[in-house]
């Protein structure tokens, strides 16, 4: 059509002809864009024309769904986008993964998606900030609350935390008879935010009874189940295509900061009653402090960093630990010859153990192994998402069969490129750990099926749970420690036994629920006995 005809056309036609001429640009343009991006690489079938794969994703069970497509793909393959979003490049060779979290880390940041939840979860703390001049300087602020030094004067406080959950628990069960069925999801999470409010800010949450206390649990929670049903699911798509919806003033995007706006008045008195011995204090909110009253402006933080790190370590510091405490429970629940076997050990000495003593794995080489498990076949964040901010080209250990028959050597990537890292199924791969989908402690101490040192370098054992490189965990030892703690301490006072089968579901954790009952969300049932002497 001449520019004289279109011209002469009446102006409603002109502007829906260019409105359709615009749209099919856009199209043709976003389909130019998928097809250049990953070419050759394989793409498994079965796909949504509406939600791609990522419906597929959103329901596995433990990771089973990306195993199926690492065994028939290998390694690396790419999956449909929901909503004509471009192709999604999945991640499990350890060499690219190395170039991603370690080499190249900062060209990697978390996706445009979860950006905006972390901050309005937690605020602009350790875990939402990017890049390599910004993450460096809080990173190297926070890491002296995580020394070895440290962590090992954390222990007394650590075990006055759980033995008072402990003993609260055992008081209810022997009211109900010697025998009762608890959600251990509302232990778990009394148990460890106790710690964290003991270890980092010299806090009392009253073994989650303050009003803090059950309002943190309660609204994490609420966030827990909202992640793993299919409004959560919609609500992160619905994200990724429109960023700005994240900014209306809709009740289920500002009820993700009301554990944040639960917190903050929190945050304030702690500050107030640390300023009085900001000078000796070697916790993490003393450190903070320092930083937020130092005498050099330029490397202070500021009063709202301050505020975000505290809510920061109070949700992150519980929630994870707990997490992987419920289903390495659940596992022992499931497996009794495990749970008496480390039982036994535990029993050996009825003192509260050092952190060298139970770091080593010389003490109590069961505990020790039981850990381990626990943390690889649970990993807190089951899948992490990155998205590539330059051009790139990851390199690969194992080739790839290309959908034309080649042998891929390497992937280039382009800027904006999402790519998907499933933890849990790395944490679970049959060519490295043999049987690994089963809950087999021994595997550590017979160091059969287990890496064998050249496999994801520089991993806690291996695996991806605490991620390597510049974004690793910086309390992986503390997480450590008090999972050894926790689970010991249990031990020696219940037997847990199953009542009803239980899944993993997605959401901002991995979280349990119950396989006939998913209207009750989160929850983990079990049947406690206190153990006789």
């Amino acid at each position: 059509m001449s520019a004289g005809l279109l011209i002469s056309l009446p102006l409603p036609l002109q502007l829906a002809l260019a409105l359709v001429a615009s749209t099919a640009g856009y199209v043709a343009y976003k389909w130019w864009d998928n097809y250049s991006r990953l070419q050759n690489i394989p793409v498994p079938d079965g796909a949504s024309k509406i939600w791609g794969h990522e419906w597929l994703e959103f329901e596995d069970d433990c990771g089973s769904q990306w195993r199926q497509w690492i065994t028939r793909f290998g390694p690396n393959f790419k999956i449909k986008g929901a909503w004509g979003h471009h192709d999604i490049l999945c991640v499990t060779d350890p060499k690219a993964i190395d170039r991603i979290l370690c080499k190249n880390a900062y060209n990697y940041p978390h996706s445009a998606v979860f950006r905006p939840i972390i901050e309005r979860l937690t605020g602009r703390g350790i875990v939402w900030v990017e890049g390599e001049h910004a993450h460096k300087p809080m990173r190297a602020l926070l890491a002296p609350a995580f020394t070895l030094d440290r962590i090992r004067a954390m222990g007394p406080d650590m075990w006055l935390a759980v033995n008072n959950v402990v003993s609260r628990l055992q008081s209810q069960i022997e009211s109900h008879g010697g025998v009762r069925d608890v959600n251990m999801l509302d232990w778990t999470a009394t148990s460890t935010l106790d710690v964290i409010g003991r270890v980092a800010f010299a806090h009392d949450f009253q073994q989650g009874q303050s009003p803090e206390a059950r309002s943190i649990m309660e609204g994490w929670r609420k966030q827990a189940n909202l992640g793993m049903v299919w409004e959560g699911f919609l609500a992160l798509l619905a994200l990724r295509q429109f960023p700005w919806i994240g900014q209306l003033p809709l009740p289920s995007i500002k009820a993700q900061s009301n554990i944040k706006n639960t917190i903050k008045p929190l945050a304030n008195k702690l500050i107030q009653r640390g300023v009085s011995d900001i000078d000796n204090g070697r916790d993490l909110l003393s450190i903070l402090l320092r930083a937020n009253l130092g005498e050099k402006q330029e490397k202070r933080i500021s009063d709202d960093e301050l505020l975000d790190h505290i809510v920061t370590f109070v949700i992150a510091g519980h929630e994870t630990t707990s997490v992987v405490l419920n289903f390495t429970l659940y596992m022992l629940a499931q497996h009794p010859e495990v749970q008496r076997k480390l039982r036994e050990e535990v029993m050996s000495t009825d003192r509260e153990s050092t952190f060298d003593e139970l770091w080593s794995s010389e003490n109590f080489p069961y505990l020790d192994a039981v850990t381990r498990e626990g943390f690889r076949l649970f990993p807190p964040s089951a899948r992490n998402e990155k998205v590539a901010e330059k051009d790139d080209i990851l390199p690969l250990a194992t080739p790839i069969v290309g959908t034309d028959g080649r042998l891929i050597h390497e992937i280039p990537i382009k800027a904006g490129q999402v790519i998907h890292i499933p933890v849990v199924a790395v944490n679970r791969f049959s060519s490295v750990w043999g049987d690994g989908d089963s809950f087999r402690p021994e595997r550590w101490i017979e160091k059969s099926g287990t890496p064998d040192g050249k496999f994801l370098p520089g991993a806690w054992s291996g695996m991806l749970t605490f991620l390597v490189g510049a974004r690793s965990c910086l309390g992986y030892r503390l997480a450590v420690f008090e999972m050894k703690i926790l689970i010991m301490a249990f031990i020696r006072a219940f037997e847990f036994e199953v009542i009803e089968p239980i899944e993993s579901r997605m959401s901002a954790t991995i979280q349990p629920r119950v396989i006939s009952r998913p209207e009750d969300g989160a929850c983990l049932p079990l049947r406690l006995r206190p153990v006789v002497a």
